[in-house]
């Protein structure tokens, strides 16, 4: 698949407008990547297992753009 830039800007244009408008939600969320970030790095795979506690759409906000 060819990499096209007007979806990258399409993306990136998405992105800006969902955090504007959730930005109390990403607030939310990037607590919770640096917590999780920080768990790794002290017990590494301790996250391999997923737990109900965390928020899924802070997950597919994060790859949205992969």
């Amino acid at each position: 698949m060819k990499h096209n830039e007007s979806d990258e800007v399409m993306c990136i244009d998405f992105v800006l407008v969902f955090v504007t408008i959730h930005i109390n939600f990403f607030r939310q969320c990037l607590s919770l990547w640096v917590l999780e970030w920080e768990l790794e790095r002290l017990f590494p795979g301790v996250l391999a297992v997923r737990t109900e506690v965390q928020l899924p759409a802070c997950y597919h906000a994060r790859d949205f753009c992969r």
